[in-house]
């Protein structure tokens, strides 16, 4: 079973729910809109930064409900459904539910991990037929309204991780039992998670986590070019020049190949690049016994959208695709091939 997580604000929906439901309690004029946009704007800038204190975040975006008075627990229900209809609901694209629905098809474990607010974020997991949800818990009143106070561990930065790891204790499993681990998100704040998931996904990504992205992404190309070198040096030496090895030589077993092993060479090939490593000997493998498997690099890609999740690019954690193509130099009996530049 493979662990799928999401992130949901501006990965599965294509904005911010907590800065929205702020801007909808101005609306309904719970809060001074001037005051209140002005401290929540500043706030948002914050997260995207980086440097947001998560504690005085959520008093501050949990007053309204505060305010109510002792009904406060049914008015806030209320206009929660509203919000669902008006701002929510509307929001969601095909793209995040087509992509929901292809992880549940292959029956893989769904988690909605956010930084938002389990009082704002329940109901949108429950929309998204996700069942799973990790967000931040709230402690209540007498009421059933929010004290302004953070309960448990915040679901923000490397809590993310600790709750994560908190959930999969209380399912008695642990990363290690699961089989791919899958996290979509677009922020910076979610680094920590997208480095412990084996398949990270950058969706939409903020302009902090873009530049990290990219700058591994040059960095591969540099390293390619560096292994496999230019086109002139490929016609020097046959090094670099692609060999079709069959069945019958390289004895691996076609059924063994991971299909995400396929969608890499994939994604090399729409940047411009040509025939990639098929087979190499993993490390952990036996040499007497040869080839197992594929060896599946760690990757980080790029969905590059105007919505969700269109064409990936190629993004890798730069230390193991590293070693992966050192591995390629050395095992060219294996296989040989060449890299084109784009055209």
């Amino acid at each position: 079973m493979n662990l799928v997580l999401f992130d949901l604000d501006h990965t599965l929906l294509p904005l911010d729910s907590d800065h929205a439901w702020g801007q909808f309690t101005v609306e309904l004029g719970w809060r001074d809109a001037a005051v209140f946009a002005k401290a929540n704007d500043a706030f948002y800038e914050q997260y995207k930064a980086g440097t947001l204190d998560i504690n005085t975040y959520v008093r501050f975006g949990t007053q309204s409900l505060r305010d109510l008075g002792d009904n406060g627990a049914e008015l806030a229900a209320a206009a929660h459904q509203q919000f669902m209809a008006q701002v929510i609901t509307p929001a969601i694209r095909p793209q995040a539910v087509a992509l929901l629905d292809k992880h549940r098809a292959a029956g893989d474990e769904i988690v909605l991990v956010t930084a938002t607010n389990a009082f704002i974020t329940a109901p949108i997991a429950k929309a998204l037929g996700v069942e799973h949800l990790i967000a931040v818990d709230l402690v209540l009143d007498a009421r059933g309204v929010p004290t302004g106070d953070i309960l448990g561990t915040p679901s923000f930065r490397e809590g993310k991780v600790a709750r994560v790891e908190q959930w999969l204790t209380s399912r008695k499993t642990s990363w290690t039992d699961v089989g791919h681990i899958f996290f979509y998100s677009d922020s910076i704040n979610d680094l920590p998670l997208l480095e412990r998931a084996s398949h990270p996904v950058a969706t939409n990504p903020d302009d902090k986590l873009k530049v990290i992205a990219t700058w591994i992404y040059l960095m591969i190309k540099k390293l390619i070019k560096k292994l496999l070198g230019s086109s002139s040096a490929v016609s020097k030496s046959k090094f670099g020049q692609r060999e079709d090895v069959s069945v019958k030589v390289h004895k691996i077993n076609p059924e063994l190949v991971d299909k995400r092993a396929i969608d890499v060479v994939q994604t090399l090939q729409d940047d411009g690049f040509e025939a990639y490593l098929v087979a190499v000997p993993c490390a952990t493998c036996c040499v007497a016994c040869g080839p197992k498997t594929l060896m599946w690099p760690r990757m980080l890609r790029l969905s590059r959208s105007n919505g969700c999740f269109d064409a990936p690019s190629l993004l890798a954690g730069a230390f193991v695709l590293f070693t992966s193509f050192m591995a390629v130099a050395v095992s060219t009996r294996l296989l040989k091939s060449q890299r084109l530049e784009p055209s």
